[in-house]
């Protein structure tokens, strides 16, 4: 015989409701093209973790200015990834 015990089961799920740009600071629209932007470096062995930054950007004219940002920063070993995403607000 098998038996069984009931136990109450909290679920918490996340919604996006919001995305601005890190650069100007605009609302990106529902359905709009948007860049998500990650760059680190490995400068610091094990501790280069805390290079680690995500942006979210809603334009060219934006990418461009931080990519320039990007170029000219003094790590020896950086790295950058864009990936072009849209904007997908649920149950706003």
């Amino acid at each position: 015989m098998v038996e069984y015990n009931e136990m109450p089961v909290t679920k918490i799920k996340k919604n996006c409701i919001n995305i601005t740009c890190n650069i100007c600071n605009k609302q990106i629209p529902n359905g709009s093209k948007y860049y998500s932007v990650n760059t680190s470096h490995c400068d610091w062995g094990n501790d280069s973790m805390d290079s680690y930054n995500d942006f979210e950007i809603c334009s060219n004219d934006c990418l461009n200015k931080k990519f320039n940002e990007y170029l000219e920063d003094k790590s020896v070993t950086k790295k950058i990834s864009i990936e072009a995403e849209k904007a997908d607000y649920k149950n706003m």
